[in-house]
């Protein structure tokens, strides 16, 4: 928002939407309800019509910069990840873990321990599904403890351990099989927060 007239503009698109305000300022609303009941689609529809754009807050910013960076260390170095992971984030994110965390878990409503887990397991299941590596080959090119660790974590997850999980992939014909980016939860999508 540029001006005052902005500022009243914006006003009278959140009233006709039927929203409390708490307080509107150049560049910053904030409203009297909870994120989750606002209908994001709309109020992006309804500011736009009248010339104006939504912005990301920093903190959902940030967390776009968590998940990128998450989805690299489990990339280019998931052997490393072993009771480093921690470390390896804040040092590439250059911020503390414990606020990398926090606003990870303010923003998405999952920790940020649980969303590592949830996309490790992901990559297990693929590697289950499209590779003939043994379990405990895969645990250790993912960084995990043991093929034990990879187990618990598979099966807390996905309700079923590794080999069975391989297994009911091999009977299902590939053009019913659901990807294991399909079964494993990911965080809630950006978009309608």
């Amino acid at each position: 928002m540029m001006c005052p007239r902005c500022v009243q503009a914006v006003r009278e698109v959140l009233r006709r939407l039927g929203y409390p305000i708490r307080r509107v300022e150049l560049g910053l609303v904030e409203l009297g309800v909870e994120r989750t009941a606002v209908d994001w689609a709309q109020l992006v529809q309804a500011l736009a019509a009248d010339g104006f754009e939504l912005w990301h807050l920093p903190r959902q910013r940030l967390v776009d910069q968590i998940t990128a960076a998450v989805e690299e260390l489990l990339t280019t170095n998931p052997e490393g990840l072993h009771g480093r992971f921690a470390a390896m984030l804040s040092a590439k994110m250059q911020r503390n873990y414990s606020s990398l965390s926090h606003a990870f878990s303010a923003e998405e409503g999952v920790s940020l321990e649980q969303y590592v887990i949830q996309r490790r397991v992901a990559t297990v299941a693929r590697l289950l599904k499209t590779s003939t590596l043994s379990v405990g080959r895969i645990a250790r090119q993912l960084g995990y403890s043991s093929h034990g660790h990879l187990s618990r974590q598979f099966r807390q997850v996905l309700g079923v351990a590794p080999t069975e999980y391989r297994q009911q992939m091999s009977e299902v014909p590939a053009n019913f099989a659901s990807d294991a980016a399909e079964l494993c939860p990911t965080t809630p999508a950006a978009e309608g927060k």
